[in-house]
């Protein structure tokens, strides 16, 4: 398995607090059957400050020595970003100073949770004319795509995919979280499978248990894409080969669902 999201480098976010934990965070994912990790600190959320794509690209190097030595074998770490919707987000992932995946034409992209920006579906639009795809992080813990799916839907069929947060798919982050997460799977909304792991208790990089979960709503093979051949077809900057999404039934009215769109 590959885990696209993990908050896995000491010193820029709140996810590993040393290189220690570092280094279990990725054993745990190793022993989980995870072969790639990808390292993704927080990248314009507000709460931290920026990092330079230099800093973390450094230590995703020292990272991967540490790893190394503690004879973690066949496990690669590869840069990343979570990266916060902000005005310069195209600028900033087409100059490097926010990192895509591996270097791909992929970027983790998280969406504020509360009102959408407007028009978000042009926002979507610009960044695949400037040849950035947005993945849109764990959408089942969005207060508003949670709870208009059709919202996601559109954003996909817009030229988006999505990941989903394993710990939704188990009920780690509560009961309306995991309704969310298996419908978007069930229906196809939802493209990949990762940890966001933070730190080896509450939030830790396993992945087997919601892949697990994920074929009981889909069937093993289907899951085993979105932690599979999925990801490997995002680093290596190929196109994604996926069912297409359904749409969700929708609640509410239609002129709701185009203010949330942006038309």
């Amino acid at each position: 398995m590959i885990d696209l999201h993990a908050h896995v480098l000491p010193g820029f976010d709140d996810g590993a607090e040393d290189w220690r934990m570092s280094v279990k965070m990725c054993r745990q994912a190793a022993a989980d059957g995870t072969k790639g990790l990808v390292a993704t600190p927080h990248f314009f959320r507000g709460l931290f400050p920026t990092p330079e794509a230099a800093a973390v690209g450094a230590a995703v190097v020292e990272l991967q020595t540490l790893c190394e030595k503690a004879l973690i074998s066949g496990f690669q770490i590869y840069l990343g970003a979570d990266c916060h919707l902000h005005a310069e987000v195209i600028a900033n992932a087409k100059s490097g100073r926010v990192p895509t995946l591996n270097g791909s034409r992929y970027l983790l992209l998280e969406l504020p949770d509360g009102p959408l920006p407007p028009r978000i579906k042009n926002v979507i639009f610009d960044m695949n004319v400037a040849g950035i795809t947005p993945i849109i992080t764990h959408p089942e813990r969005n207060s508003v795509l949670s709870a208009h799916p059709s919202v996601l839907y559109e954003l996909i069929r817009g030229g988006a995919y999505a990941q989903v947060t394993g710990g939704s798919l188990t009920g780690l982050f509560g009961a309306e979280a995991q309704r969310a997460a298996e419908l978007m799977v069930t229906n196809g909304l939802v493209q990949v499978i990762a940890s966001d792991a933070h730190d080896p208790e509450r939030r830790p990089a396993v992945l087997s248990e919601a892949v697990a979960a994920a074929e009981r709503l889909i069937g093993s093979a289907l899951a085993g894409q979105m932690v599979k051949e999925v990801p490997r077809a995002i680093l290596a900057n190929k196109p994604i080969s996926f069912p297409e999404p359904v749409r969700p039934q929708r609640r509410g009215k239609a002129s709701l669902w185009r203010r949330l769109l942006g038309n």
